[in-house]
C-alpha cells in the first residue's frame, strides 16, 4: 500500500481487516451528519435565517449526498472485486488502482445514503466472516496482482476520501 493519500491524508498502512470493518460501518453515519443542520447552528432552528445561509446549507447537503453516492459506487465496485478474490483463484479484476479517488457519477442523491449503507454494511459483514489467511489471496488487474487486504484498504479509502472532501466543502 502506498504512502498517505496526498489529497485526503488517508493512510491505509497498518489498517487491519477488523479496523476496516469498523471504519466501513461508521461511514454512513458520518455522511448523514454532514447532511443534517448543525444542532448549535442558530440559523437552523430560527425563522430568521437568511436565504444565503439556507442556500449554503443546501449546497453543503447536496455536496455531501453526491460524495456519499460516489463513495457508495466505489465501495460497491471494490467490494465486488474483493468477493471474487475471496472465492476464486487469481481472478481478473474490474477495478483499477485509482478506484478510491476516481470521479464517478454517484447515482441519485436521494438514495445515496441508503446505497452507501448497503455497500458498507455488506462489505463489513463479508470482512468479518473471513479467516485471517483470506487477506493474502490475490486477484489480477491490468497493472498486476493486488491482494484482498489491499482491495479492502482501497474500499475504506474510497469512503474516507469522499467524506473528507465533503467535510472540506
Amino acid at each position: 500500500m502506498p504512502s498517505p493519500c496526498p489529497e485526503c491524508g488517508f493512510d491505509a498502512r497498518g489498517l487491519s481487516p477488523a479496523d476496516a470493518a469498523v471504519a466501513l460501518r461508521t461511514l454512513p453515519g458520518r455522511f448523514r451528519a454532514l447532511t443534517e443542520p448543525a444542532s448549535d447552528d442558530p440559523d437552523s432552528s430560527s425563522g430568521s435565517s437568511s436565504g444565503s445561509s439556507e442556500a449554503d446549507a443546501a449546497v453543503r447537503r447536496g455536496g455531501a449526498l453526491a460524495a456519499a453516492g460516489q463513495a457508495a459506487e466505489a465501495i460497491a465496485e471494490l467490494g465486488e472485486d474483493l468477493r471474487l478474490v475471496l472465492i476464486e483463484d487469481n481472478p481478473g479484476l474490474k477495478t483499477v488502482g485509482t478506484e478510491a479517488t476516481a470521479t464517478r457519477h454517484g447515482g441519485d442523491p436521494a438514495t445515496a445514503l441508503e446505497r452507501l449503507t448497503a455497500a458498507t454494511t455488506g462489505l463489513a459483514a463479508l470482512v468479518t466472516a473471513q479467516p485471517s489467511e483470506a487477506w493474502v489471496r490475490t486477484g489480477t488487474r491490468a497493472t498486476g496482482p493486488v491482494s484482498a487486504a489491499d482491495l479492502l484498504r482501497e474500499a475504506v479509502h474510497a469512503g474516507v476520501h469522499r467524506l473528507r472532501g465533503a467535510e472540506r466543502a
